[in-house]
């Protein structure tokens, strides 16, 4: 026959029993009080936050149009200061891309054989749709042309 229960060891016992209960559930869940029920309240989240280094706020796409490639002489400044200086060789009916990640003041200027384009702007992550494209597009006739998309699709 086994030895009568006591307080001590039922208390011994259910503590056990609860401790191992919970172990599989730490770490799970953030879960708060729900005031207004008295019952835990599971917070989850899906949305994966972007590094802000994959942001952009604009681009500027070089577009050769001519049947022959061509050197488009490329100098981009942000608040007075270059970041940008090369010389892109564009292949016929090619394009190349240049992503712009920071908000800021811009002075784009891209040269092809002594004629240039220059284009000023001001670029800010609230814009309406958060992107902005410079087009510069070496045409059929081998001159450049600039074209400027505030949401390109």
């Amino acid at each position: 026959m086994s030895p009568p229960l006591t307080r001590r060891g039922t208390v011994r016992a259910a503590a056990s029993v609860f401790a191992l209960g919970l172990g599989g559930c730490a770490g799970q869940t953030n879960a708060t009080e729900n005031e207004s029920y008295g019952e835990p309240k599971i917070e989850t989240s899906t949305a994966t936050p972007e590094p802000a280094t994959n942001t952009n706020v604009g681009r500027i796409v070089l577009r050769n149009g001519d049947s022959t490639a061509h050197e488009l002489d490329v100098a981009i400044n942000h608040y007075g200061e270059e970041i940008h200086r090369r010389t892109h060789t564009i292949e016929a009916d090619g394009r190349e891309t240049i992503p712009l990640r920071e908000p800021g003041s811009y002075s784009i200027t891209v040269g092809l054989d002594g004629d240039t384009v220059s284009y000023r702007e001001s670029l800010t992550e609230s814009n309406r749709c958060r992107e902005w494209e410079l087009s510069v597009r070496v045409t059929a006739e081998g001159t450049l042309k600039r074209v400027v998309t505030v949401c390109p699709e």
